[in-house]
């Protein structure tokens, strides 16, 4: 590869972006949670490299109304208040999580036995304007007759970013890959894979795939041990390039090279570095362009394994890392949770410095918890972290000496963290501990609960966690109808602009739903 012609294409490609970064702010929807009916807020205890308003720029367009809350009584069996439940004794809100989703969705009934207060409703004047109406649109056909259990089941969903793809991954190695409109299977790949595929959960943190380019028909797939990534053509069943040691990664998607630089980042966990590669249209879709040691970040401890995002509206990278797992013999984490960006508008750039750094501390939900959802999109930064399902428990020996032993402890709740970096603030509320899902435009959060005469399915405000529709809950089964057998769902995952709502399940189909805002 002539490296002169590819560093003049990714010049070229970085000039484009700057061009288009450059657009005057054309202003930022009110947040429902704003801070004068925040729950918990981290702004005098978190730690920041900036304050004020958002170093970089914000989507080019304004952002769509968020729809308007359905205010019904079931909401208080399912959210948390963060504001109160900071205030009480978190081992009793926690059970250990499962490491399929199904189970987590059935042993998450047990939430409905804490009734937890009703979070604080925001001021009328910044409500939702228009409720939410799920509509189902069609099935993509997955299951095989020939196979069932694990080997059909879907345990993986990715949305293309113009929704007309769908990849799906079933058992340990097939990835099918949909035209949504029709319906139709139009590529199916198959990988070599070392480990047991599950969804995604506290106890399996592998991101299976992400589409890149509907465009040039490219998606990165993570294989044999999880650890590998590999650039397929999905049409052409090809695989393009390998990518090793990526302990965590994430792309960004592109269907052209031609506006700003499409990064791919990995974490390499032995090193503690991030690489980034730049999407080319060279033989090898990616070419590493920098490297961030976070080591040398100047953070106050290095973090472990993080969670990776990527903007879908600026030059930003974000890493969320919570504590080591509890250990017997080891005294507690001690405010091990952190989040931090990084500005990659040049792919040149050589420093390790981040752009902004919070410590969540004070948010004693997430003293254990790892994130196993990150999302960014404008100036909002939202995550989903899980507790463990142990704690340590301090007690002293018969020579006086501190000893440290586990006890288990349930997990009935998982934490949905809203970091406003206009703001520099945080704020928490929890959800079921089970099957859920944060659109990409941080809009809204979904999750798909399985619980004996509650079951439920529901969508909330992002910013609130106000419920805008649900289906199920308490007394309003019937409801279900509409979404069907809740103990089928294995994943869920909206589209780029939060119009489709994909549900996987464990007979290997997909089902489609479309979201609509209605007014009164």
């Amino acid at each position: 590869m002539d490296i002169a012609n590819l560093e003049d294409t990714i010049m070229e490609m970085a000039r484009s972006s700057t061009a288009r970064n450059s657009v005057a702010h054309p202003g930022r929807r009110l947040s429902i949670a704003s801070s004068a009916h925040t729950r918990s807020s981290s702004c005098a205890s978190s730690t920041s490299h900036m304050l004020g308003t958002s170093p970089f720029p914000a989507p080019l367009k304004p952002l769509p109304p968020v729809p308007a809350s359905v205010r019904t009584s079931q909401r208080t069996s399912s959210q948390p208040s963060s504001c109160d439940q900071s205030s009480l004794d978190m081992d009793r809100l926690s059970h250990a999580s499962s490491t399929t989703s199904s189970n987590l969705s059935r042993a998450s009934m047990q939430s409905f036995s804490v009734r937890p207060p009703v979070p604080r409703r925001p001021p009328e004047h910044l409500r939702p304007l228009y409720p939410l109406e799920i509509v189902y649109w069609k099935q993509l056909a997955g299951a095989e007759k020939r196979k069932s259990g694990k080997t059909n089941m879907v345990h993986y969903l990715d949305i293309s970013t113009k929704a007309s793809t769908v990849a799906t991954k079933h058992g340990n190695s097939v990835i099918k890959f949909w035209e949504v409109s029709s319906g139709d299977l139009v590529g199916t790949v198959k990988i070599s894979a070392y480990t047991e595929a599950h969804c995604r959960s506290r106890d399996y943190l592998i991101r299976s795939h992400l589409i890149l380019s509907e465009t040039n028909h490219l998606a990165a797939i993570a294989t044999r041990f999880g650890r590998t990534i590999e650039i397929w053509d999905w049409k052409i069943n090809k695989k393009l390039q390998v990518i090793d040691d990526t302990d965590r990664w994430v792309a960004g998607r592109f269907e052209t090279h031609d506006v700003g630089w499409s990064p791919l980042a990995a974490y390499r966990g032995k090193d503690a570095l991030i690489d980034l590669f730049a999407a080319t249209p060279q033989k090898k879709p990616f070419v590493k362009v920098r490297t961030i040691d976070i080591r040398k970040a100047g953070l106050p401890f290095t973090p472990q394994y993080p969670e990776l995002a990527l903007s879908s509206t600026s030059p930003l990278l974000v890493a969320a890392a919570g504590p080591r797992p509890p250990r017997a013999g080891h005294p507690p984490p001690d405010r091990e949770t952190m989040l931090v960006t990084w500005d990659i508008t040049d792919f040149r750039e050589v420093s390790n410095a981040p752009d902004r750094v919070v410590r969540p501390w004070q948010h004693k939900e997430l003293e254990t918890a790892l994130p196993c959802n990150l999302t960014a999109y404008g100036d909002l930064v939202l995550s989903i972290w899980i507790p463990s399902g142990y704690r340590t428990v301090t007690n002293h020996n018969a020579r006086g000496e501190l000893e440290y032993t586990l006890t288990p402890v349930p997990v009935p709740f998982r934490y949905v963290l809203v970091w406003d970096l206009s703001e520099n603030s945080t704020r928490t509320y929890g959800i079921p501990n089970t099957t859920s899902c944060i659109s990409p435009d941080c809009r809204f959060v979904a999750y798909s609960q399985v619980a004996e005469r509650r079951s439920k399915i529901a969508i909330l405000d992002a910013q609130s966690g106000e419920e805008v529709w649900s289906a199920g809950g308490e007394g309003n089964l019937k409801s279900l109808d509409q979404v069907g057998d809740l103990s089928k769902v294995t994943d869920l995952a909206f589209s780029a602009d939060g119009r489709f709502l994909v549900v996987g399940e464990v007979d290997g189909n997909t089902s489609v739903y479309d979201v609509r805002e209605s007014a009164f």
